[in-house]
């Protein structure tokens, strides 16, 4: 009886065991509602396990498309999908009933900020903005945001340090004597040179040196036109000429998100063009690559009136063929982004002699279309530049 009693007291405890592990560890039916989201992952009637599973599934997805980028100007950064670490576990545990939760992530905040402060050398961010680019992208993570771009310029102040970025300086006569503008270059705009001075008479000068700023910037040039003369104040390549009348402008599109300043002002017969703005990444500059310079012809005529042996000649002019080539530096990296060129013809010299006669070896005078041509009054347009692939 002793014996029995022992026994049956085993099987009661040995039973209790047993069903206070099936509680314990039983996984309970969901309790969540259908407003309930992690990441706008719906998990209502998903068990503890489920959605755990469910999440991984989704985290393994986003790391396959995810494009997290971050800016400045014309440098940017795509960072490692596979570098963000999401907590599971700790998501699950800490929902709060009702709302669109985010999942638990970090990145390597030390890595972070020293990979942002060597890509973007040229900035001095504080503590306080390095932190708000960090949470807002780990923000944008934690709700598994497939594309996000930060431009680190809407973190830095409303007014940024306007600082001298390229100077152009360029001859000019007493007309100009005195003169000072200001001009406004807008982020993410078109400029005209047109639209901004069409009252103005002589916009050559003008044209010439907002031209020659712009290849010390990532300004794409969309429209520029030279003159069929190379001009005495400026080198072959170096020229844009506009023409109101016949609608011959000059235009650049500035892609930055920040605006910029061209100051110009005149001083002793020298004109001084000066971009202003925040600093680039890269160093800008255009170089010279090809410059071949093509000999006129000379043309020979009877004068009618002219004593025998007399000449008189009116001299022509050399032609010029340059290529330039857009680059931006930074240290040891050297990108070519985009090529220019520009074509002066030659103009003949023309001789009037007044023997009658005219030497075998002048006789036979061509014109090589190819080579030269007579001045002519239209220009030759650049429409835009040709980009490198």
């Amino acid at each position: 009886m002793k014996a029995r009693i022992i026994l049956t007291s085993i099987v009661l405890i040995l039973l209790l065991i047993i069903v206070w592990q099936y509680v314990a560890h039983a996984t309970p039916p969901s309790i969540h509602s259908s407003k309930t989201k992690v990441a706008d992952v719906v998990i209502k009637g998903l068990s503890e396990g489920e959605i755990k599973s469910k999440l991984l599934q989704k985290i393994e997805q986003w790391r396959n498309k995810a494009q997290i980028k971050v800016a400045y100007l014309d440098e940017e950064w795509i960072l490692d999908p596979q570098l963000f670490r999401f907590n599971v576990e700790n998501t699950v545990e800490e929902l709060t009933e009702g709302t669109n939760n985010p999942l638990f992530v970090e990145y390597d905040k030390q890595l972070f900020y020293e990979r942002v402060e060597e890509l973007f050398s040229q900035l001095t961010l504080n503590e306080e903005e390095m932190n708000k680019i960090y949470e807002d992208i780990v923000d944008k993570v934690s709700r598994l945001e497939t594309s996000y771009n930060v431009q680190i310029e809407e973190y830095l102040p409303v007014t940024l340090v306007q600082e001298p970025l390229a100077q152009v300086v360029l001859q000019v006569d007493a007309d100009w004597s005195g003169y000072t503008q200001s001009i406004a270059i807008d982020n993410r705009s078109l400029f005209s040179v047109l639209d901004q001075f069409g009252e103005e008479n002589d916009l050559h000068i003008i044209a010439t040196g907002i031209y020659q700023l712009t290849l010390h910037t990532n300004f794409s040039i969309e429209e520029r036109y030279i003159q069929n003369k190379q001009p005495s104040f400026t080198e072959a390549g170096y020229e844009a000429y506009v023409d109101k009348k016949r609608q011959h402008d000059f235009k650049f599109y500035n892609p930055n998100t920040v605006n910029y300043t061209i100051k110009i002002e005149e001083n002793r017969g020298r004109m001084y063009f000066t971009l202003m703005g925040p600093p680039f990444i890269y160093d800008y500059e255009a170089v010279i690559k090809e410059t071949e310079q093509i000999e006129p012809l000379t043309k020979v005529y009877n004068q009618e009136g002219l004593e025998d042996g007399v000449k008189m000649i009116e001299e022509g002019a050399v032609g010029i063929r340059v290529v330039i080539e857009r680059q931006k530096r930074k240290g040891m990296f050297i990108e070519t982004f985009a090529r220019l060129k520009d074509y002066y013809p030659p103009i003949s010299t023309i001789e009037w002699r007044g023997d009658g006669r005219e030497d075998e070896e002048n006789k036979k005078v061509t014109k090589d279309s190819n080579e030269e041509s007579e001045p002519r009054d239209d220009l030759w347009g650049i429409e835009g530049e040709k980009m490198e692939k």
